[in-house]
This record gives C-alpha cells, sequence and structure tokens, in this order.
C-alpha cells in the first residue's frame, strides 16, 4: 500500500484519535492514508464524537482485522518517496559501505 502511494494519498485528520478516544490537544492531527474511514468522518468531528460507542469497537475491530478501508493506516507524504522494501540488513550495509567509500575518498574541497 505504501510503496503504491503518494503523499497526496494521506490526509491529516484527528478522526483515527477521536475513534480510538484519545485526547490530544487542539491542533494535533495524525497523517493517515485516505480511505473510506477518513471520507466518512473527516470534517465530522463532532459527529464522530457522538456515536463513539458504536464506531469506536467498529474502527478498533477493522485495525484488528487488517481492513485497511476503515481503520486509520499510519505513513505520511514521504511514502512516495519509497520505491522498494528491503531488509534493515540491506540498509545497514549500503549506508556503511557508501560511508566507507566517502571516508576513503577523502575530503572533498569547499565551494
Amino acid at each position: 500500500m505504501v510503496l503504491a502511494a503518494t503523499g497526496d494519498d494521506t490526509i491529516r485528520t484527528t478522526t483515527p484519535d477521536i475513534a480510538r478516544q484519545i485526547k490530544w490537544p487542539r491542533g494535533f492531527t495524525a497523517r493517515v492514508r485516505k480511505n473510506a474511514f477518513t471520507e466518512r468522518w473527516h470534517g465530522r468531528e463532532d459527529q464522530l464524537e457522538q456515536c463513539i460507542e458504536r464506531e469506536g469497537p467498529k474502527y478498533r475491530r477493522a485495525f484488528a482485522e487488517g481492513d485497511p478501508e476503515n481503520t486509520g493506516v499510519w505513513f505520511g507524504e514521504a511514502a512516495g518517496l519509497i520505491r522498494e522494501i528491503e531488509s534493515a540488513g540491506e540498509i545497514v550495509e549500503r549506508i556503511a559501505s557508501e560511508a566507507e567509500a566517502l571516508l576513503a575518498a577523502g575530503p572533498r574541497p569547499r565551494v
């Protein structure tokens, strides 16, 4: 899902926190994937709070079942920069190799 996404596929919203009944100070939002849940509730936060007894359990059930359309899928605008999924070992090896090459090349002249 993240590999196919762009930053435009996300939204800043308070709806996941309302559904999880987590109180954040005003102005704090989450960045999640736009989906059926955010389409249904973003901009209607007051109504979501009014029916939380019904909607909270539905949100948690969707999360437990891995339903990406009816729960918060947490990722941000940087999703558009992700091109592949690598193992942590591959990433560490690449970073070490690149660092070694840079150090072997010596200092760069200042421009």
